[in-house]
């Protein structure tokens, strides 16, 4: 990614840490574009949303030649920086996956209007060719590589630990960690972390001059609705600084926030149709043709890791040459080490023909069973949000070895035309963590007591 104009700092060599500031990086536009038709395609549209954006009367071809002078000079100032999927750094165009530049227009509000461009592979033409635009704080979200970093980036925490235990003590009691040991309310805080991630992309975190706020999403024991509350941080990176967490009314934090906020902040949305709700069975069909279409190619191949160790071992122990990697596998500590020979698995695994069709045959046979147990009671399937992708799915349980004990989930999406995706599998704490974003799952299949940490290195 390439911001102009702007500089994102980095808080390690996987992650932006998403504040912006002023500051420059090295030469490299000079060399390559004078004129911003060079650089790349805008749509007529998008100069016209800008006017929109900015309540300008201009026509676009006016924007247009105000957007190439901006350029123009950024070029002679060689203001860059790039961000690409792996890494951050300066003067490479040619590793660059997005960029945004800024128009120097603003919203009424004043708000920087941002043009997102993106790779064009078409030849020919200008190399990159605009996708979107963005306003204000929506490119702090676009750019995040983890939507679970951007409140840590928004709003300093003081201890995290102690704040999610300021929440814990004060919601409805509820399990917070996995299996006996309570350690650090894990699910708590992965829950806090990427519900405000929801509610930015809904814009439901609202800020005055005083304070700013979010609906948690949980409740005390009384059902009322806790609220998180944050005042400036002018000394800090960050723009906020946590205070403390409320109910409506109560107490002095609880009577700012009706004072400073109308209408009060609202819990995220997830649900929109019914298909985000219920796996949809009809009575009138085989329950053979409504089980989903599983990517069973992405699901053994490219995520063989993620398939329980002793089902691995069950499908291919007549197999030397691949049973050999599996005991390295487990062998190994270093991180490196063992994604090097899960990678060797999963090549050993693609050229075997009859092992493959073991593996696909036994988690076939898993789907017809998790379709059994839904058509039987439908909370079998549990709604889950993933935040990446920023949309719903249903989570399937698969038996892989005992029909009784369940391995891992399937993650599946409801299409328009009526048949079910099943895109891939992911272990049972990952399905809780995102499936408790949207609501604590009635389940009798998927819960923190049941479910102990998979230390396979995914």
């Amino acid at each position: 990614m390439v911001i102009h104009n702007r500089r994102i700092e980095v808080k390690d060599s996987r992650t932006i840490k998403l504040y912006i500031k002023e500051g420059c990086g090295g030469s490299m536009f000079n060399d390559n574009f004078t004129r911003f038709r060079d650089f790349g395609h805008v749509h007529n549209s998008y100069y016209q949303k800008v006017n929109e954006l900015a309540s300008l009367k201009n026509s676009f071809i006016n924007t247009e030649q105000d957007i190439n002078i901006v350029f123009s000079s950024a070029v002679e100032d060689d203001f860059v920086i790039y961000k690409d999927r792996q890494k951050i750094g300066s003067s490479d165009i040619n590793n660059a996956t997005k960029i945004y530049f800024d128009t120097h227009f603003t919203t009424i509000n004043g708000e920087s209007i941002f043009l997102k461009f993106e790779p064009n592979n078409n030849k020919g033409l200008q190399p990159w060719f605009c996708v979107g635009i963005i306003h204000g704080k929506e490119i702090k979200f676009d750019i995040a590589t983890d939507p679970g970093e951007l409140l840590m980036t928004w709003a300093y925490l003081n201890d995290w630990r102690q704040t999610v235990q300021k929440l814990r003590d004060m919601a409805l009691p509820e399990k917070w960690y996995y299996g006996s040991e309570d350690n650090n309310n894990d699910i708590l805080w992965n829950y806090l972390r990427f519900t405000f991630s929801k509610l930015w992309r809904e814009s439901k975190v609202m800020e005055t001059n005083n304070y700013a706020a979010f609906n948690t999403g949980l409740v005390d024991e009384r059902f009322e609705y806790i609220y998180a509350m944050f005042v400036p941080n002018p000394s800090g990176q960050s723009e906020w600084r946590f205070k403390g967490f409320c109910v409506e009314a109560e107490e002095e934090l609880g009577k700012d926030l009706i004072r400073f906020f109308n209408p009060l902040p609202r819990p995220a949305t997830y649900f929109r149709s019914i298909n985000d709700m219920v796996y949809m069975i009809d009575s009138d069909r085989s329950l053979r043709d409504q089980a989903p279409r599983p990517d069973y190619r992405h699901i053994i191949i490219e995520n063989t890791q993620r398939l329980p160790m002793d089902f691995l071992i069950k499908q291919c122990y007549d197999y030397p040459d691949i049973m050999t990697l599996i005991d390295d596998v487990q062998k190994k500590q270093i991180r490196d080490e063992r994604l090097s020979i899960w990678s060797n698995i999963s090549k050993a695994i693609d050229i075997n023909k009859e092992v493959f069709k073991r593996i696909k045959d036994r988690i076939s046979e898993a789907i017809d069973l998790a379709v059994k147990r839904v058509a039987w009671n439908y909370k079998t399937a549990i709604p889950m949000y993933y935040p990446k992708g920023g949309k719903m799915t249903l989570l399937l349980p698969l038996s892989l070895n005992k029909e009784s004990v369940v391995d891992v989930a399937l993650v599946v999406e409801s299409t328009g035309s009526g048949n079910y995706l099943g895109h891939t599998i992911i272990e049972l704490d990952w399905a809780y963590n995102n499936s408790r974003l949207v609501c604590k799952p009635l389940s009798d299949w998927l819960t923190p007591e049941l479910i102990q940490i998979n230390n396979q290195l995914s």
